[in-house]
């Protein structure tokens, strides 16, 4: 479901898990266990990327609407927890966004200190609002770190998704390039920021300190999300974008 390459000392985590590598529970235990092997061994940096047009399309919504409350709350717990691993790791971390990340594929790409996306057809967004959810209370708390509140206001809001030119030139991305360049400039970025990853290390941990705390205060509301997904109403609009999502994929 996920594969490691390494360049010039970089990390390359490769989501492959098919699905438009949507985040069920085990494929986000995987990328957790993939990044706890790279806490330990601390390459210069890492790079998270997807597989063909997708970078990641979000919570498996197929999966998640045959879960019961107790599942549901250890999903959530998990997409925390990759988040905060993403956010506070003591190394660059990189988005190298290859195609759509959507709802919770662009929490991924949030969590990471840079996003390069690939020109072309991919599209980036916070759909949830849209069907009737809303960003769980902790990961609001690491959106206000990587994004200026009007911008994230929006990009919440309104749960709209923006082609890839149109979120670089909001701000969300920080660059975009060829397809064929996207790992290259990925690698380059983690590159020109770790003349010293010791000195880099430090300045992060201070810089997040604040809002890591912010998160694990926020992380015992997040049971507000679980009640918001179980309302009737919530369950309804999932199961209409589910089969919308089915009719597409016939």
């Amino acid at each position: 479901m996920i594969s490691c390459e390494t360049r010039d000392g970089v990390s390359i985590l490769h989501m492959e898990r098919g699905h438009g590598n949507a985040l069920s529970l085990e494929f986000l235990v995987a990328i957790q266990e993939q990044l706890d092997a790279a806490h330990r061994d601390l390459p210069r940096g890492l790079v998270l990327t997807g597989s063909g047009s997708i970078f990641c399309a979000g919570l498996d919504l197929e999966q998640m609407m045959k879960l019961d409350r107790v599942e549901i709350r250890r999903l959530l717990h998990q997409l925390y927890g990759v988040c905060r691993q993403l956010f506070a790791f003591p190394r660059p971390v990189v988005a190298a966004i290859n195609g759509h990340a959507i709802a919770g594929g662009a929490l991924l790409a949030l969590a990471c200190d840079l996003r390069v996306m690939a020109q072309g057809e991919g599209k980036f967004g916070l759909n949830e609002s849209a069907i009737g959810l809303a960003v769980p209370p902790s990961l609001v708390e690491m959106g206000r770190y990587t994004l200026d509140r009007p911008l994230l206001e929006r990009l919440m809001y309104g749960g709209l998704v923006y082609p890839a030119f149109k979120a670089f030139d909001m701000g969300i991305l920080d660059i975009l390039v060829e397809t064929e360049q996207l790992l290259e400039h990925a690698v380059l970025s983690v590159e020109r920021w770790t003349s010293s990853v010791t000195a880099f290390a430090e300045i992060k941990a201070r810089l997040k300190g604040p809002t890591l705390d912010a998160m694990t205060a926020a992380h015992l509301e997040d049971e507000a999300w679980i009640r918001l997904w179980f309302r009737p109403q919530t369950q309804r609009r999932l199961a209409a974008a589910l089969a919308t999502l089915k009719n597409k994929g016939n």
